[in-house]
């Protein structure tokens, strides 16, 4: 998405923010070097963040079982046919589960969490939002990025062909941003 000669400034030492796990991702195979990325970045930057907040707020205490220091080493270290198989994620863990949990839940699809109610609200009330700032070709944004690429991005996901709120958000907090604080 950077305009051409921006991207090169930027992205010059973005390889560096993985220099502490390469030792663990060069002896892996994909899948569990992936599950090092994961655990180091989504997981605690987004997902235990959001479900930290939610919970408070609503008065629960929540627990993450699987996240178990002992349960991660274990499961980093099963290969990659125990984690899917046949197309199936979370193989093992499903053959494990069959003995308490109807045949339904195990058959379920993963579901983001909380994506589609953040999703529908993104849509039906900040299309007027969207539209003033990352729809704007005059907006501050498009001194780094490119706008036909922004446009791509925008045009899929209104249409339903891709789910980009986070990044839809976070283009326009930035360009709000950007018009209060640079000259």
């Amino acid at each position: 998405m950077f305009a051409p000669g921006t991207a090169p400034r930027i992205t010059d030492h973005l390889h560096e923010s993985w220099d502490s796990i390469a030792g663990l991702t060069d002896r892996a195979d994909e899948l569990t070097a992936f599950n090092y990325l994961e655990l180091r970045s989504t997981l605690p930057d987004e997902l235990l963040l959001y479900a930290d907040k939610l919970s408070m707020a609503h008065g629960i205490e929540a627990r993450v079982p699987y996240l178990d220091d002992d349960v991660v080493d274990y499961a980093l270290r099963l290969p990659a046919s125990y984690k899917v198989r046949s197309g199936h994620q979370k193989w093992i863990h499903r053959q494990v589960c069959a003995r308490r949990l109807p045949a339904a839940v195990l058959a379920r699809r993963k579901r983001g969490f909380a994506a589609h109610v953040v999703d529908d609200w993104y849509r039906s009330s900040t299309t007027a939002l969207l539209n003033s700032t990352v729809g704007d070709p005059k907006s501050r944004l498009y001194e780094c990025l490119d706008h036909a690429e922004v446009m791509r991005l925008l045009s899929a996901h209104q249409h339903g062909n891709g789910d980009h709120h986070k990044l839809l958000h976070s283009l326009v907090v930035t360009e709000l941003w950007m018009r209060a604080n640079l000259p």
